[in-house]
């Protein structure tokens, strides 16, 4: 039972890992722009604090725009990209798919109880043929 339990875990995060990779590239799908790395990000975040500082001191714009930071933005997509993205969105949706029916297999499996007795000595054998 608690090798079921893990071998379903492992089903639900690989699911969850191709979903959020979906959720992704549909970003970039929908936006048309690339995303901008976890530095650049960082970068950004600490660009706008720094410039909501700057204009708080200085909200004269002839005197602060040489002293305001400029944010990184996301780069387009190419069609050639855009298409990658479109395969790599159904390929994750059927890896996530297959998951999901893994996960599924297994709690079916379990529900029936000649298929669940079977699996259960299936794994006492092995165990035993491990300990010899």
């Amino acid at each position: 039972m608690k090798e079921m339990m893990k071998e379903m875990g492992e089903f639900a995060k690989d699911a969850f890992k191709h979903v959020y990779s979906i959720h992704k590239n549909m970003m970039k799908l929908t936006s048309g722009e690339d995303e901008l790395s976890e530095k650049q990000e960082n970068w950004n975040f600490n660009v706008d604090k720094y410039n909501e500082w700057v204009m708080q001191h200085d909200p004269n714009p002839k005197s602060n725009s040489k002293k305001l930071r400029k944010k990184y933005k996301p780069e387009k997509l190419s069609k050639r990209d855009l298409a990658d993205v479109t395969e790599s969105i159904d390929r994750d949706l059927d890896l996530a798919i297959e998951a999901i029916t893994d996960i599924e297999g297994t709690v079916n499996s379990y529900q029936d109880p000649d298929s669940f007795q079977s699996w259960v000595d299936i794994e006492k054998s092995n165990k035993e043929s491990n300990n010899e």
